[in-house]
């Protein structure tokens, strides 16, 4: 059977889980998410319990400057209790930022214009940037 729809699929599994528990003609919801990582609906439950993003509060920040590096350098390590990450570009060249390891002019997520600050939210990895040359810093503040 071939679904493309979420809806569908959800009515579809729904269907299959009654039929299993032999409850058919039962009146029964069964709430089902998107897991992106395994490409999967998965049912909520006590076990699996609906996940949330955007609730997260900092309860402190932490501000370190990076000096400007014509050679990939990292502005913030991996970090799983991160909320957010916000990055200015303070400097007049270019700076390549990248979500993952060594960024590059042809190998990166945003690029920043002089002055330009990035907001980056629900990513905890490495954060690599490089500039296009060497003058100023990024001002990183993590929360």
């Amino acid at each position: 059977m071939s679904l493309d729809k979420t809806s569908e699929k959800s009515v579809y599994l729904d269907r299959e889980e009654h039929a299993h528990k032999g409850a058919v003609g039962a009146k029964q919801v069964v709430v089902y998410y998107y897991d992106s990582i395994t490409d999967t609906l998965k049912p909520v439950n006590s076990t699996n319990p609906l996940p949330t993003s955007g609730n997260a509060k900092a309860a402190t920040s932490t501000l370190t400057n990076v000096t400007s590096s014509a050679t990939s350098v990292t502005l913030k390590a991996s970090n799983a209790s991160r909320v957010s990450l916000t990055i200015t570009n303070d400097s007049t060249s270019v700076l390549y930022v990248k979500e993952g390891a060594t960024a590059s002019a042809t190998s990166y997520t945003w690029r920043l214009a002089s002055y330009d600050t990035l907001v980056i939210d629900d990513y905890t990895g490495i954060v690599d940037g490089i500039w296009v040359s060497v003058n100023g810093s990024a001002r990183v503040t993590e929360r």
